[in-house]
């Protein structure tokens, strides 16, 4: 009798050891199938982030210390082949004074370190190109710095922006007082402080800062129909510009939707090309300098 009141109770405690097993494992089991469910809708969140890009952005542009995407409508366009100069020297101006041939006609003026142009029209403008064009324009301190010996001197790699500035301002009629701030709503010739990627995007790529402003030349200018969308960016002493110049009114092909996410793939290396100097040592950031993304206004 005693032996089968035991065999009652190991059975009892055998089937509740069993009973919790089960209910453990079915825990554990719901456990990783929420895991598994959690990786599988990131990945797929993922892929669908990548065929965004693939679908608004062109080729990988890697030059200068600056690799991005621009919106796809957009080809580069290439420098023209270099003309025998006076001396026999191959040049591809002919005087410091003569326009950069990239720059569209209605752009009459030379833009400080532009380093690369692209346009809507099959990657060429040819001094010409009609006005419903758009175009983009990459601005660089990289080759101010490959020159560069003293903060005295013209040309000052870390005050690239503002020979930009100036040259867009006395070049466009429009004044531009660094102290103007803009809003969402309203950055006509205003400053304004330009964040990507959205939120729901921020688990795929770092967030970046821009110093921005819209460009509108007055309505008695002849460039009246046309606004120039600047974006300020740097790393260290690193500085780039994108200015993209377009017919006003007109997104074309998206234009909008695209250019915040050609902004998320820049990535400017801070170190300084070979042969930079002054400042910090050539080659490494100087810890002193500000953040990626920060500028001096």
């Amino acid at each position: 009798m005693a032996n089968f009141r035991g065999f009652l109770a190991y059975n009892r405690v055998s089937r509740g050891l069993l009973l919790g097993g089960i209910c453990l494992a079915g825990v554990l089991t719901g456990c990783g199938s929420q895991v598994y469910e959690d990786r599988l809708k990131l990945t797929r969140a993922y892929y669908d982030y990548v065929d965004r890009l693939n679908r608004n952005l062109g080729p990988q542009y890697t030059n200068f210390g600056v690799t991005l995407r621009v919106p796809r409508q957009f080809q580069e366009v290439p420098l023209p082949p270099r003309k025998p100069a006076a001396g026999g020297e191959a040049s591809n101006v002919s005087s410091a004074e003569d326009l950069d041939p990239r720059l569209p006609e209605h752009i009459p003026f030379n833009l400080p370190g532009l380093v690369a142009v692209w346009s809507t029209a099959g990657g060429s403008t040819s001094r010409g190109g009609s006005s419903e064009q758009s175009y983009l324009y990459l601005i660089s301190n990289y080759e101010y710095w490959m020159t560069y010996k003293t903060s005295k001197e013209k040309g000052d790699p870390l005050k690239i922006d503002e020979l930009l500035i100036t040259a867009l301002s006395l070049g466009l009629r429009i004044p531009i007082d660094p102290h103007a701030r803009g809003s969402s709503t309203d950055r006509i010739n205003k400053w304004y402080g330009e964040q990507v990627p959205d939120p729901v995007d921020e688990q795929f790529v770092a967030r970046k800062e821009f110093t921005a402003i819209t460009l509108v030349p007055p309505a008695e200018s002849e460039l009246s129909n046309r606004e120039f969308l600047l974006y300020l960016y740097q790393n260290g002493d690193m500085r780039i510009g994108l200015i993209y110049d377009i017919p006003r009114n007109q997104g074309g092909e998206n234009l909008q939707e695209r250019i915040p996410l050609s902004l998320q793939t820049i990535d400017l290396s801070p170190d300084k090309p070979r042969g930079g100097g002054g400042g910090a040592a050539a080659g490494r950031p100087d810890p002193a300098a500000p953040r990626p993304g920060a500028t001096a206004f």
